[in-house]
């Protein structure tokens, strides 16, 4: 694929810009209108709930009252001079009790027809939240990725228009995100890859969900931590591009005030390690003092160029593929859709490895992870390791049942991983995937439990394979 692309008029960008923000937001404001009516419909019939409840009432009485006249009717019985019982004429009195219980099971019936219109109410509204979510966060997620890429393009263009002589000077935003390289007009702008979540969540010591924002500012990848309106930079990173492969190197590590209780420090160094692995970076370093060296050896670091009482190089071997895996899966799937795989071979239930399969797109997105599950991604995360433990007790000959006695939840997050309800479903292209239907959550919550830990978690699918 060609890279490159020509830019005459860099003003056009900018307006591409503003109004694809226009669009997304009108577009979001549509669905909050259309969320608004449709609550306005629900209280409003909710409101005339007391209503037909005053209406069953009132014949509920009249029942009652014209049942304890009949009864008090057919108690009066007397003997007459032949000693024979005299029953009392109650026909007028049946006749009420009759007449009152059919409308009360027409005041019933009205009452019932109410409760079932906003029972289907309730329900197309909540048949409706989950294409709603879907077409939002598609919103969200093409207005971000769009408007990012546009002010990198403008902001490489600007750059190098301000460059004195075009001819012998080039522009680089830093770490190969952006560069504007010239050979002749137009302006050639090429854009080299870098990934990059730009959320990574964690959970603090009571449970609380905590995030940091990832972003790519002076050269370095920038994690910060926001609270109250005030941004906290939290960690730097850089990326190193050598002829040997893509090196991480630790700039800063610093905790906001209001985490230094919450012991962030290995969570801020996981984001780094997973911005590197994601980015098929070698290893990871950076220079540690010496009071904090037991903290990296804690995590798995080793030490190099010790000196004493100053401290150490601490370093960490990744021999990452993930972002290779990716563009190569990308490539293969670019020119394929679906119809290629209409007659194509049915290889059932696999275990495959979750890095070939292309990311979900949205997998990047807060909303995302809680379609599902409130908790958002760290219950992804949990169920990951949970099902990966419940594996390998297969493994050794555990029956699902016996892990259900010992492990209840370990065995459960088994089942919601292989659910027969909703498998996950992959189309295969030589050694690659994509998602085909169910599934992006679970194979999204494998690629980011490789991304924090190095650790791969086969997952099962089902494959239709194309054939050539």
């Amino acid at each position: 694929m060609n890279n490159t692309a020509y830019i005459r008029d860099i003003s056009s960008l900018e307006q591409l810009r503003i109004a694809i923000a226009r669009f997304c937001e009108e577009s979001e404001n549509q669905l909050l209108a259309i969320d608004s009516k449709l609550q306005s419909r629900l209280d409003n019939l909710k409101s005339l709930e007391s209503q037909f409840q005053r209406m069953i009432e009132s014949p509920r009485d009249d029942l009652r009252n014209a049942a304890n006249a009949l009864s008090s009717c057919e108690s009066n019985t007397y003997e007459d001079d032949d000693g024979n019982t005299v029953y009392p004429d109650c026909d007028y009195e049946r006749a009420e009790v009759m007449e009152c219980r059919k409308r009360l099971e027409i005041a019933e019936h009205n009452y019932n027809s109410f409760k079932r219109e906003i029972r289907n109410l309730e329900i197309s509204i909540a048949e409706y939240q989950n294409p709603k979510i879907k077409y939002k966060t598609l919103i969200q997620f093409e207005k971000e990725a769009a408007i990012s890429s546009l002010k990198q393009l403008i902001n490489g263009a600007e750059d190098y228009l301000s460059v004195s002589s075009p001819l012998s000077n080039s522009f680089s935003s830093g770490i190969g995100l952006t560069e504007a390289v010239t050979k002749s007009a137009p302006i050639i702008i090429k854009i080299v890859e870098l990934l990059v979540m730009s959320v990574y969540y964690f959970l603090g010591l009571d449970g609380k969900l905590f995030s940091v924002s990832n972003a790519i500012k002076n050269g370095l990848i920038t994690s910060t931590f926001s609270e109250n309106g005030t941004e906290h930079i939290c960690s730097q990173l850089k990326i190193e591009k050598k002829e040997t492969g893509n090196f991480g190197k630790i700039v800063s590590v610093n905790i906001p005030p209001s985490l230094q209780n919450e012991k962030v420090g290995k969570h801020l160094i996981n984001n780094m390690e997973a911005v590197c692995r994601a980015n098929d970076c070698k290893e990871i370093s950076g220079w540690s003092n010496s009071f904090n060296l037991a903290f990296y050896k804690g995590l798995g670091y080793q030490t190099r160029n010790e000196r004493k009482e100053a401290g150490a190089e601490v370093f960490k071997p990744l021999e990452s593929n993930f972002f290779s895996l990716q563009q190569k899966a990308k490539v293969e799937f670019k020119k394929l859709n679906n119809a290629d795989f209409i007659k194509g071979k049915k290889l059932g239930k696999q275990e495959i490895n979750p890095l070939n399969v292309i990311s979900p797109e949205e997998m990047n997105d807060e909303k995302f992870w809680k379609q599902h599950d409130r908790e958002g991604m760290e219950i992804y995360i949990d169920q990951i390791e949970k099902y990966n433990a419940c594996r390998e007790m297969i493994k050794r000959g555990m029956t699902l049942d016996e892990i259900k006695m010992s492990d209840f939840n370990t065995a459960i997050a088994y089942e919601n991983f292989v659910s027969k309800s909703d498998t996950i479903r992959l189309q295969k292209s030589g050694d690659n995937y994509r998602i085909d239907g169910g599934g992006r959550h679970r194979v999204a919550a494998a690629q980011i439990y490789y991304l924090r830990t190095g650790k791969i978690v086969p997952i099962e699918a089902e494959i239709n394979e194309r054939v050539l």
